[in-house]
């Protein structure tokens, strides 16, 4: 008989309450919360939850920004045995209905600010009846969050999932250009987020700047800190200014400088008005390359200070690789080695593995962390991990001492201000205008996007209709990182000999073309 699991992701921040519970575990809008409390409050929401009706394995959508209790309810989701599903509260309307109906989600916690929307979708009848809880709902009707923290009771015990089961579905760009749920089982949440606690320490304060509703934002580092006993900050305002001034209130000794946008914005700001920096003691970017100009820009600002460097997507919760750099004589595409436990390939254009310094192909990876596949999508899964391998779509080399070296991309994806955008999900959105015959969508190289997610659109012959108007209309069926930045018309789009659009030509083309700082 297979004896019951002994831990879970959940456990591990429980641990935490033993051992550092008097301590300061979130600072959010000028309010501590210990782990004590923290654990408590997580307990209570739990148990609430489940008296409410959610099982094991139900789907619970999270629509709430950055916040103390958006932290709270994404481990009570899984103490109480469910799927947390965090939804980016960006999200626009379209998208949150294909989530919570692509997801079979049971519950949803929002706020009064994204309540509208949800109650809309109820209302027209797209999705089954939800169970909604809002924090200080507006009306009557509505599951209040803090009541039912209040009336509930803490768990007398927890009682672990199965590492197998999914513990969270992380949305992220389809390759047909519908989102896929990446499904992140206990087991890949729990080695990523141990990890990365052993790389901190209960003396460390992290700053949590990014979206907590995408990997990067909670289980790449915010998340992390906390299994370690230290101090998420979790910033109200998230400009340049804001940011750096909360350096040292809090004393923060872990600072994230990625992407390439957010790096120049805080190197303004270092120069505007200067800020005691003095108790940061680590940088760290992770999810990709880092462009040589940054990297020396950071190591003339934070001269001695270790810069750490990861490297993932979703998939893989954006540690499939880590290294810890000074100012050694790496290149600026080197993100590391792999994780312990861990392994990165590059498969050749033959299909075999590329042996360390023979050569560039698509990097593969072998990882705990990785996904358990694709929500409710089989086919895809079985694409996305042929082999055994996880694809990421990236290109890239070993050096002979095994370090990862990333050259380019070979999925249509456009990275832009550290977001992630399917050109098809873009395109979707412009060829439901009517004026729209034709159009393309990739992304033009932009000094402070890293990308902008550009389009060429060929117009009806009779249509007047111009970029606002495509944008606005895009707007309706897109989150606003995903908007084009600029609209390029054009007479007909370049095809190659299979009818497909030529986007290589049209890239080549246009590279030269402005696109406003923005």
């Amino acid at each position: 008989m297979t004896p019951p699991p002994s831990f879970d992701a959940a456990s591990l921040l429980l641990a935490g309450e033993r051992r550092f519970g008097p301590q300061a575990a979130i600072c959010h809008d000028a309010e501590v919360t210990t782990y004590t409390r923290l654990v408590d409050r997580i307990g209570r929401l739990a148990n609430g939850l489940q008296d409410l009706g959610i099982l094991s394995g139900d789907r619970v959508v999270l629509l709430l920004p950055n916040s103390t209790r958006f932290v709270e309810a994404w481990w009570a989701i899984i103490r109480a045995g469910a799927v947390v599903v965090p939804l980016n509260p960006r999200t626009a309307f379209e998208e949150l209905h294909f989530y919570v109906d692509n997801s079979g989600a049971r519950c949803l916690i929002t706020d009064p600010e994204h309540l509208p929307a949800v109650e809309a979708l109820c209302a027209d009848g797209r999705i089954p009846d939800m169970l909604i809880v809002c924090v200080d709902p507006p009306r009557s009707g509505i599951e209040d969050y803090e009541a039912l923290v209040d009336r509930s009771l803490p768990p007398v015990m927890h009682q672990p999932q199965d590492l197998s089961k999914p513990c969270a579905i992380y949305y992220t760009a389809g390759s047909t250009g519908r989102p896929k749920g990446v499904v992140r089982s206990h087991l890949s949440v729990a080695w990523g987020l141990a990890m990365l606690a052993q790389r901190l320490s209960r003396d460390d304060v992290l700053l949590g700047r990014a979206p907590m509703a995408h990997t990067g934002g909670s289980l790449t580092g915010p998340f992390a800190v906390l299994l370690a006993g230290g101090t998420l900050v979790i910033p109200t305002r998230t400009d340049p200014d804001s940011l750096l001034e909360l350096v040292p209130r809090h004393r923060v000794s872990r600072l994230y400088l990625h992407p390439v946008l957010s790096a120049k914005g805080l190197f303004a700001s270092m120069d505007r008005r200067p800020v005691d920096l003095g108790s940061l003691r680590k940088l760290h970017w992770t999810a990709g390359f880092l462009p040589e100009a940054i990297r020396s820009e950071i190591f003339r600002r934070f001269p001695g200070l270790p810069l750490e460097i990861t490297y993932g997507m979703t998939e893989v919760s954006n540690i499939a690789t880590y290294d810890c750099l000074a100012n050694t004589g790496h290149p600026s595409n080197c993100v590391g080695y792999a994780w312990p436990g861990s392994e990165i390939g590059i498969l050749g254009a033959n299909g075999q593995l590329v042996p360390p310094g023979r050569g560039e192909g698509e990097v593969v990876v072998r990882s705990p962390t990785g996904m358990s596949g694709y929500w409710n999508a089989p086919d895809l899964t079985a694409i996305a991990m042929d082999g055994g391998w996880l694809h990421t779509g990236d290109l890239g080399c070993q050096g002979e001492d095994g370090a990862l070296l990333l050259t380019g991309r070979i999925k249509d994806v456009i990275k832009t201000a550290g977001m992630t955008v399917h050109a098809a999900e873009v395109e979707h959105a412009l060829a439901a205008h009517p004026d729209v015959l034709d159009c393309a969508v990739f992304g033009l190289p932009h000094p402070h996007w890293e990308e902008a997610v550009t389009a060429i659109v060929a117009r009806r012959a009779s249509s007047g209709v111009v970029e606002g108007e495509l944008i606005e209309h895009c707007r309706t069926h897109l989150s606003s990182y995903k908007l084009p930045k600029q609209i390029i018309f054009v007479d007909a789009l370049p095809r190659n000999g299979s009818n497909k659009v030529d986007k290589r030509a049209l890239v080549a083309k246009f590279s030269g073309t402005a696109v406003a700082a923005g």
